[in-house]
């Protein structure tokens, strides 16, 4: 791979990661409810997820999904019901009126759930499929080691994934003090909720 194509697919990645979508949102959300550093979990979830997908594309199965309209429309619609029962989640929770520092503990979502629930979103984020699927064999040189191309293509979204990811994960932390009345943790969790809803309507809808 040349240093120009690498750096056409780091300002490609830079904007498909940067640009919040579901991902973002729950690394912001759990930013809130459980900290930074348990956040970091939910982050390595979501990677877990692109690894995944990378690794379906590099195997050429990403096109095939791409290709077929049940595997797509089966995973978009999971995905965007995940979405919404989150959303629906988060209007019906009580115990999210209380103020973060007050759900630690037993309140809080065990390491792995963290992780799982990045990874569900993450699996299922139509952006990422379609990316992984058309888009990112073209950085690959099939003139040249596909193996040691794929470890840089991989290792240069993890960097740039984590870092935007646990961005977002310590904004929410960082709000986290403002949520301490109960009143704005309430309306957090309405918009939050409202958002993860409105995601994953707009996901069931959206065409390729």
């Amino acid at each position: 791979m040349s240093g120009s194509l690498w750096l056409v697919y780091l300002g490609v990645i830079t904007l498909i990661i940067g640009v919040p979508g579901p991902s973002a949102l729950i690394c912001m959300t759990h930013g809130v409810q459980h900290g930074g550093r348990r956040t970091v979990m939910t982050v390595l979830g979501g990677m877990s997820a692109s690894f995944t997908l990378m690794s379906i594309s590099a195997a050429g199965l990403g096109a095939i999904i791409l290709a077929s309209h049940t595997a797509f429309a089966v995973i978009k619609y999971v995905g965007a019901g995940y979405l919404i029962w989150l959303g629906i989640s988060a209007w019906r929770d009580r115990g999210a009126m209380v103020a973060p520092q007050a759900q630690a503990g037993e309140a809080s979502m065990s390491l792995g759930k963290l992780f799982t629930t990045g990874y569900k979103i993450g699996i299922s984020n139509p952006k990422d499929l379609i990316f992984f699927g058309s888009l990112f064999p073209h950085f690959i040189d099939p003139s040249h080691g596909q193996l040691a191309q794929f470890a840089v293509l991989a290792a240069t979204w993890v960097v740039v994934d984590f870092g935007a990811m646990s961005t977002y994960a310590m904004l929410g932390h960082r709000v986290s003090p403002w949520l301490g009345r109960q009143r704005n943790m309430m309306i957090f969790r309405k918009l939050s909720g409202s958002l993860f809803v409105a995601a994953g309507s707009a996901l069931m809808v959206a065409d390729r």
